[in-house]
């Protein structure tokens, strides 16, 4: 199944969320053109968005980290979902699986699912070289930003 019918890139620029979404990015005064950026694709809506503006941008290369908390029976579509779209496009993908029986007890699991996916965030950008590491949020998440 082609992912990309589903998604015009062109509308996204016409847009004037992209508009204030690009002037955004020129507060970062070391975010430059051509500069490599992991993007935190989950396959939900927050990711889904940042990643389909950065494209859209088109300055940056990019590089998609899925994390597959297996939290639901079915979180192995949003894999495949994000994986597919990175094939489509020729952007690469990487991807832990994580195994939610590793909880210890009275853990909380907000916080060991937000450990193992900022290490692995951590992990890869040392991997790659790449200096930027991108998530997308909602307002419930702000918590969670931190910086790399």
């Amino acid at each position: 199944m082609n992912h990309l019918q589903k998604i015009d890139f062109e509308l996204i620029q016409d847009d004037s969320v992209f508009d204030r979404f690009k002037n955004g990015l020129s507060t970062f005064s070391t975010l430059r053109d051509k500069d490599e950026v992991i993007l935190s694709v989950s396959g939900g809506l927050d990711s889904m968005a940042l990643f389909a503006l950065i494209y859209s941008v088109k300055r940056f290369k990019i590089t998609v980290a899925h994390v597959n908390h297996n939290f639901r029976y079915d979180s192995q579509k949003d894999q495949e979902l994000v994986q597919s779209i990175c094939q489509e496009l020729g952007i690469s993908f990487f991807s832990v699986s994580l195994d939610p029986d590793k909880i210890k007890k009275g853990e909380s699991v907000e916080k060991w699912a937000r450990d193992h996916r900022y290490t692995f965030l951590l992990e890869l950008s040392n991997k790659t070289n790449d200096a930027w590491v991108m998530t997308g949020h909602h307002m419930n998440d702000q918590a969670e930003t931190i910086l790399m």
